[in-house]
């Protein structure tokens, strides 16, 4: 047996297609790209053979599996488009110009970062072991009960979170709380509760007192509710995306057996929630946005420059006085007709299987900016959220998100994106391979202390999307104490439910 990969996916025929699709789609693309063609070549080649990696070699990492996926859509399939059809970023890129040589500064870039990540999965992958998740020693009475609270607290947080808007995308929070309750609640709702009530199930099932059908039912619902309670109209395809990316590469060895009109239950299942939770999440934000407060500010003709001395990045910061109205006037929202709405809605379902990946709108603009320095990264790596608006990169990108009292929104650069900010390529390289293995070895010690297939498949998709959808370092940072802790909490919890037996 190679690695954990003995499944019901095809990886001959899988690879064969994915790489088929990507030369031809590179190769068509080719023609139109307006810089260096062998700097674009070089760029699909490693593309190219990030795809390959990926399929050929799942699941030895679920991490690696979707970290790849999720670049790849946000990098290259969006340049392709781009190029093909003329389709337009769907984010701002700042003071990118289109020109030859612009085009060149972004994939030096995108070239260093998938050379650094193809260099890490090598290294990752020559020295990984096997690892055996199919172990059936987890005490089944305890576990039921546990099973039990986990859903009631699941459905608790998502609800308490839906009402005060804890994480919710745009939305400020509409209740206060300490800092501590915050950071776990926001946890618990966008991941911790996934994490937890999977791995549960996955120990039932292994166990034989649930069906593999019951453990994608707790999946799909788990993520249409936290769709939303989130507001996010992809969460619930990363959450789905565990069970079902599981059983295409593990099925046969995990001995998961479906039967025919079972998939047809669940895949029935999915679309009906997967389209309640987009149509939900789609009222709830226009229904919101309607009654979104705009600042009124009050501009000072002051100048402040943020200038070290002998530094030439600095940015000129204009000092602002907010003064709030005593009866503010509601933000109206042009959408408002319901000819209106439904042409929206359909436009934004539209861009959601490649616009919405995080990935090269934020290299055109950082590349395309004079103030890059190792200054400027040092202030990125320690900027607070709460600068909102007002942030690094929101500023490089030329951002024109109006700012709301009520609502938060945002673009965001995405990890190649924020390394550059030093305009090192040694320091985008090393800063790729840092995450990388980072996001490698939280996977890895769930995997190798949990023998849990869901829990390290969910912990793979959490740890590739956060570092994916990376703005604020600090507030990254926050999230891999906290997921590293509560996987230390769930090997405590086994070690505690075996010593039960």
């Amino acid at each position: 047996m190679n690695g954990i990969s003995e499944g019901y996916l095809d990886n001959k025929t899988a690879t064969k297609w994915a790489v088929a699709i990507v030369t031809l789609f590179s190769t068509w693309s080719g023609f139109y790209y307006p810089g260096s063609i062998v700097l674009f070549i070089v760029y699909c080649m490693l593309t190219t053979a990030i795809i390959y990696v990926t399929f050929k070699n799942t699941p030895k990492s679920y991490f690696i599996f979707f970290l790849f996926s999720f670049l790849t859509l946000g990098c290259w399939a969006k340049i392709s488009l781009h190029l093909l059809i003329g389709n337009e970023f769907i984010e701002p890129i700042g003071d990118f110009d289109d020109s030859p040589a612009a085009w060149d500064n972004a994939l030096l870039v995108l070239i260093t970062a998938f050379s650094a990540l193809l260099i890490c999965y090598f290294i990752a992958t020559a020295v990984r072991k096997e690892i055996n998740d199919l172990e059936r020693v987890i005490n089944t009475k305890y576990l039921t009960i546990l099973l039990l609270l986990a859903i009631l607290f699941t459905l608790s947080t998502l609800t308490f979170n839906y009402i005060y808007s804890i994480l919710k995308v745009g939305y400020e929070p509409t209740l206060k709380l300490n800092s501590y309750i915050y950071v776990f609640v926001a946890f618990m709702v966008a991941w911790g509760n996934s994490i937890a009530l999977f791995t549960l199930t996955y120990w039932m099932v292994r166990n034989g007192k649930l069906s593999p059908n019951m453990l994608f039912y707790i999946v799909i619902i788990e993520g249409a509710l936290t769709s939303i309670s989130m507001g996010s109209r992809a969460q619930m395809i990363l959450h789905v995306s565990v069970p079902f990316v599981a059983y295409l590469v593990q099925g046969k060895r995990l001995g998961w057996s479906i039967s025919k009109i079972g998939w047809i239950k669940i895949f029935s299942t999915t679309a009906l929630l997967f389209a309640f939770s987009i149509i939900s999440v789609s009222v709830d934000r226009l229904s919101a946005f309607a009654k979104a407060v705009p600042y009124t500010e009050k501009i000072i003709d002051k100048q402040i420059v943020v200038q070290s001395p002998g530094d030439s990045t600095s940015f000129e910061l204009s000092e602002k006085a907010l003064i709030r109205e005593a009866a503010p006037k509601p933000y109206v929202d042009p959408y408002l007709s319901p000819e209106l709405k439904i042409k929206r809605i359909a436009n934004e379902l539209s861009k959601l299987i490649v616009d919405r990946w995080i990935g090269v709108e934020g290299v055109l603009a950082v590349t395309s900016d004079h103030r890059l320095g190792l200054n400027l990264l040092m202030r990125g790596l320690k900027e607070d959220p709460a600068t909102g608006t007002q942030a690094i990169y929101q500023r490089i990108s030329d951002a024109k998100y109006e700012r709301f009292e009520n609502f938060t929104f945002m673009t965001i650069p995405g990890p190649i994106a924020v390394l550059f900010y030093s305009g090192n390529y040694l320091v985008l390289f090393a800063g790729i391979a840092l995450l990388f293995f980072l996001g490698y070895s939280i996977e890895l010690i769930a995997q190798r202390l949990l023998n849990n297939t869901m829990a390290s498949a969910t912990t793979g998709v959490a740890m590739a999307y956060l570092i994916v959808q990376m703005n604020f370092p600090r507030a990254f940072m926050f999230f891999v104490i906290e997921i590293t802790a509560f996987i230390f909490g769930l090997i405590a919890l086994k070690w505690i439910l075996n010593k039960q037996q």
